[in-house]
């Protein structure tokens, strides 16, 4: 994992829900109205970084090919 992944995704701060919280929190000032994240999600992570969005607008959890929650679509 160390030769492949960035240090930011090994060690990530606040049970890895740091980086998510950073940018919800600063998403709106630059995210137009219609506009559209995308998240990368750990299969376990979608209830915690939901709770994170709900300021926003539709969120919908997108599944991988093991059928197991993999990205966040969030619109404003």
């Amino acid at each position: 994992i160390k030769l492949y992944e960035p240090s930011q995704a090994i060690l990530a701060k606040e049970n890895g829900l740091g980086i998510y919280a950073k940018i919800l929190g600063k998403g709106k000032e630059y995210l137009t109205k219609n506009g559209v994240l995308y998240f990368e999600i750990g299969e376990k992570q979608a209830a915690e970084v939901s709770q994170l969005a709900c300021k926003y607008g539709e969120i919908e959890i997108l599944q991988d090919m093991n059928k197991r929650d993999r990205i966040m679509r969030i619109e404003r």
